[in-house]
């Protein structure tokens, strides 16, 4: 009985210190994020990580700015952003707000 409560109890701190884990790993990223588009010369105003997806908000000066309306660019800041991704198997959403 005592070796089931015991093993009980592992378990429980094992999956308490996994999700910990996964938290710290997710934070991380979104740092990550965040300090690439500063170093890209883009002003962010948000990222987060909800409902499996990273959220990415940059400022723009206008809808028409180049990075809005050319579909190319904003791919390629996406996958450029992907590409040094720590935390994978997830959606990344990249949207704009006027500054």
């Amino acid at each position: 009985m005592k070796k089931m409560i015991l093993f009980m109890v592992s378990a429980f701190v094992l999956i308490g210190t996994a999700e910990k884990g996964s938290d710290l790993l997710i934070e991380k990223q979104l740092n990550n994020v965040e300090n690439y588009l500063v170093q890209k010369g883009y002003e962010v105003d948000g990222v987060s990580f909800d409902d499996n997806t990273f959220r990415v908000v940059v400022k723009v000066n206008s809808y028409e700015d180049e990075i809005v309306t050319d579909a190319s660019k904003k791919n390629e800041l996406m996958s450029e952003i992907q590409e040094g991704s720590i935390y994978f198997n997830s959606a990344m959403t990249l949207s704009f707000v006027i500054s």
